[in-house]
């Protein structure tokens, strides 16, 4: 790419510093991976799709995430399509296999009506595809999507994802998410391409942890929730700015929204980023203000979470921690959601065997 050389005014003397800065993840899925936004898109596609044709899809239609390479490929053997909206289209969605880029601002259409998905599978393969990522819709099978992260060639690491009614997410949905971003960075040999800890074995976190979480979770609700939800940062209210929140505007008319769901993040210290021990007054202020941030920042929200990591020495359980805060919280209608995050990997082992001995297996010796 080609050096940016124009004028930067006041910002000239920080031009070395603006070359190598990155995205700091604020706003809406911030430095979204291409795969997430090409599935987003696609499945967006369909139900929009679905929602708009009274049915019309009856046969499967399948999308490869594509480039130059392959489109190179695929030329000569199908017909160019652009754009894909609805609106404008010359050919129907369903019974094509479509090689496309992340925009959908195009796509080769292959003719596969009526083949069955092994089929298809071989002549994705046989244009050399087989591990690209494929999402294939099936309208058959009550409106499911079959989402292929490594290719149609690689089925382990595939998933389906119902086609459903937004207003049907509940805090279940979120936890679901939530746990699946904790299993990645509950111990700090799954964070070391973004560490949380400045020093675990002294337990100081880095100074801006609840930054990075925010981050990675904002990127876990959207990667579960995005074709439906809009998963929003950072969002300025009247009386500060929300976390994150999950916004439907899909499918609605202009101009409307629901706002599904607002979560505050806060993380618990023993210790801050310079070794300075945190007391238990700051603690309970801390989370005493962010029920009060989930209850008030958006009253509208269909649910209001306030989501505590605790990264203090000792784990105390989350009947210690929220016990002081569960009726208030219960009476502002908050639900309270705590991850205890390890210093290390020993520790996370030790504490995933102590829970299978208090589940009846027989303790180690030594």
């Amino acid at each position: 790419m080609q050096a940016n050389n124009a004028p930067l005014g006041p910002w000239e003397t920080d031009r070395e510093q603006l070359l190598t800065a990155t995205a700091d993840g604020t706003g809406i899925y911030a430095a979204i991976d291409p795969v997430l936004d090409f599935k987003t898109a696609t499945i967006k596609l369909i139900s929009s799709e679905v929602n708009t044709a009274n049915g019309a899809l009856t046969d499967t239609v399948y999308f490869v995430l594509s480039e130059k390479e392959i489109f190179q490929k695929v030329r000569s053997s199908s017909e160019r399509v652009a754009p894909l909206k609805r609106a404008s289209r010359s050919k129907r969605l369903d019974g094509h296999l479509w090689f496309v880029p992340r925009s959908l601002a195009m796509g080769f259409a292959v003719d596969v009506r009526n083949k069955p998905a092994q089929d298809v599978f071989e002549v994705i393969e046989g244009y050399e595809a087989g591990d690209q990522f494929t999402v294939m819709f099936d309208p058959k099978s009550v409106g499911q999507f079959y989402i292929y992260p490594n290719g149609v060639s690689d089925p382990s690491t595939s998933e389906v994802v119902d086609l459903i009614n937004p207003g049907s997410l509940s805090i279940g949905d979120i936890v679901a998410a939530l746990d699946g971003l904790y299993t990645l960075i509950r111990s700090p040999d799954q964070m070391k391409a973004l560490p949380l800890w400045r020093d675990s074995s002294q337990w100081y976190p880095i100074q801006k942890a609840e930054d990075a979480i925010q981050n990675e979770a904002t990127r876990a609700l959207a990667g579960r929730l995005a074709p439906f939800i809009d998963v929003r940062s950072e969002q300025p209210s009247t009386i500060g700015r929300t976390d994150i929140e999950l916004i439907q505007t899909f499918g609605l008319s202009n101009g409307h929204l629901i706002r599904h769901a607002l979560i505050e993040l806060k993380v618990l210290r023993s210790y801050g980023s310079t070794g300075k021990s945190v007391p238990l007054k700051h603690i309970t202020r801390h989370v005493s203000q962010g029920v009060r941030q989930a209850a008030l920042y958006a009253p509208t929200a269909r649910i209001k979470m306030l989501c505590c990591y605790d990264m203090r020495k000792t784990d105390i359980g989350d009947k210690s921690v929220f016990e002081p805060f569960e009726k208030a919280a219960k009476d502002r209608d908050v639900f309270l959601k705590r991850y205890y995050l390890y210093n290390s990997s020993q520790a996370l082992r030790e504490a995933l065997d102590e829970a299978c001995i208090a589940s009846g297996a027989t303790a180690l010796p030594g």
